[in-house]
């Protein structure tokens, strides 16, 4: 974008220059080319999590299915939230369905351990950096 200023700036000063005119357009089409794949990406992004949520919908008051589909999403801070209003639950279970809770439970762990972990590293970046 810095660049494209740049160029802006010349062609004000020498507006009948091809070279600087030819460098301003193809400079401009690089920024749109940039543009439009990060809105690309961000639809997306948006299509994806809109299909997540309708399949979370779709699968309703099943435990288990959603356990699934947090543990296949990466969605772990799901049931961290349905676990902390749900404890009592838990011991209702057949075995089969606790040992997908605690797959659940073990990967919110895991995920929570590395966002702390990420955390502490960005906190000493900048702590040794100022």
């Amino acid at each position: 974008m810095q660049a494209l200023i740049v160029l802006s700036n010349k062609l004000d000063q020498s507006p009948h220059n091809r070279v600087y005119l030819l460098d301003y357009f193809q400079e401009m089409f690089v920024v749109y080319e940039k543009i439009a794949s990060k809105l690309i990406q961000a639809q997306q992004a948006a299509i994806s999590e809109g299909q997540f949520l309708r399949d979370e919908l779709n699968v309703g008051n099943d435990i288990i299915a959603l356990a699934k589909l947090w543990l296949n999403a990466e969605k772990m801070n799901r049931f961290t939230g349905w676990e902390a209003m749900h404890k009592e639950a838990f011991e209702c279970y057949s075995d089969t369905e606790k040992q997908v809770l605690s797959e659940c439970r073990h990967k919110a762990s895991v995920l929570a351990q590395q966002q702390l972990e990420e955390q502490e590293k960005t906190l000493q970046h900048f702590t040794e950096n100022n």
